[in-house]
């Protein structure tokens, strides 16, 4: 999963640990903002890997198990990577959008009401694999935009890597923001919960 999510040799990708965890909820404690936790212990296992100059440490169920990124390169996969709003316009659009580098996106549409239900989608893994090689590559940036309909855009991007993106690659990383957003926003689901 690790090579897949980075584009590496699986060979290249070095087990450091793997022990027995007893998680207290359903999310296996990697929580993100407004999922709700099944309020159940689940066996599970913890795994540490080594790829390239950097650890991974992911969160597993016993059964089945399912694999979920925890941290990569010391954070933690449950604060957001990236913060993606618009607003305005001719016909008035409101949005927000939070993406995690645990496959998890949070969305909000705020127009015609204030605190509308959010919804959640997961990325595709061709997505989250993108979040995460960003992430991996950039230093944190602001970014900012607007369009001539009154559109403004708005993104705050938590790199940990050691490159400024150019102008171009902030813009693509917002435009890729606004391709995850679905309309309308799902109710909240709450996650199945595990096998104890």
């Amino acid at each position: 999963l690790l090579a897949g999510l980075l584009g590496f040799d699986p060979e290249s990708v070095e087990i450091l640990g793997e022990q027995p965890a007893t998680f207290n909820d359903s999310c296996l404690g990697i929580h993100i903002a407004e999922v709700a936790c099944a309020q159940l212990r689940t066996a599970g296992t913890v795994i540490s890997l080594q790829a390239g100059e950097q650890q991974y440490v992911f969160h597993s169920a016993l059964n089945p198990p399912a694999p979920v990124l925890a941290q990569a390169a010391g954070f933690s996969t449950s604060t957001p990577t990236l913060t993606w709003s618009r607003q305005g316009g001719r016909e008035p659009v409101c949005d927000d959008l939070l993406l995690y580098l645990n496959g998890w996106a949070v969305q909000y549409s705020c127009q015609g009401t204030t605190g509308r239900a959010p919804g959640v989608l997961s990325l595709t893994p061709a997505q989250q694999r993108q979040l995460l090689l960003w992430t991996l590559a950039y230093r944190p940036f602001d970014y900012r935009a607007a369009s001539l309909d009154g559109v403004s855009e708005s993104l705050i991007f938590f790199g940990l890597g050691k490159a400024d993106p150019s102008f171009e690659e902030e813009k693509e990383i917002a435009e890729f923001a606004a391709q995850v957003l679905q309309p309308p926003a799902t109710p909240v689901p709450t996650l199945p919960q595990a096998t104890p």
